[in-house]
């Protein structure tokens, strides 16, 4: 009976201090009687959970949770006052070993980050050179097109002005003097064969005169 007095008396003195800690810390928190009438599930709750290598038998008040994760007994929470890691205790900031855990895996994920961008970087630079070379062999293309055009074109125009062909004017012309060539032949073969008729008549015309002169002398004999 003075057993159980003496840990009932000494529950009530740890949960005081422990409420008296919480309060001047201005630590949020939910306090739970579990040995008020209807707070039968939450002594339940808190013998299955609050299971802890320092503690033997029934679990006993004050334990700690942050939503249903166990942190510790009162022992647990007194050593934390005592080491100045009570915040951490309570999970109200990141423990040290976290805290490492994290910047590690932000350091990792900066390097992952800058290694990705320096991939990028050299991707763009390479396809950035890529077309730049495909560029300079377009406009090196083009100026090749473009001579071999200018080269085209002095030949054609060469060949124009030595071909009467390509040089539809040229060629009317020729054929206009061609043309007249030859009605200057035909006339001058029509005017010809109009001499010999003038002499074919004048020939006629003598030898009538002489047929004349004939008879004429038939006549005084």
């Amino acid at each position: 009976m003075g057993t159980d007095l003496f840990k009932h008396f000494q529950v009530r003195k740890q949960v005081q201090k422990v409420l008296m800690v919480l309060d001047g810390l201005g630590v949020p928190f939910k306090a739970i009687d579990i040995t008020l009438r209807g707070n039968e599930q939450y002594r339940d709750f808190m013998r299955q959970n609050a299971l802890n290598e320092r503690c033997d038998g029934v679990p006993l008040p004050p334990q700690f949770f942050v939503d249903d994760e166990y942190l510790g007994n009162y022992m647990d929470f007194e050593e934390a006052v005592e080491d100045n890691h009570l915040p951490e205790f309570l999970r109200l900031i990141p423990s040290s070993a976290e805290d490492e855990d994290d910047d590690e895996g932000e350091d990792e994920e900066d390097e992952e980050e800058g290694t990705s961008e320096g991939e990028m970087s050299e991707k763009y630079d390479a396809s950035y050179d890529e077309d730049e070379e495909d560029q300079q062999e377009g406009d090196e293309e083009g100026q090749v097109d473009e001579q071999s055009e200018d080269d085209n074109g002095d030949v054609s125009s060469g060949l124009g002005s030595s071909s009467n062909e390509d040089d539809p004017k040229k060629i009317s012309k020729n054929d206009k003097v061609v043309g007249s060539n030859i009605e200057d032949k035909v006339n001058n073969e029509e005017e010809t064969e109009g001499d010999k008729d003038d002499e074919v008549e004048l020939d006629d015309n003598e030898a009538e005169l002489e047929d004349e002169d004939f008879e004429d002398e038939d006549q005084v004999e």
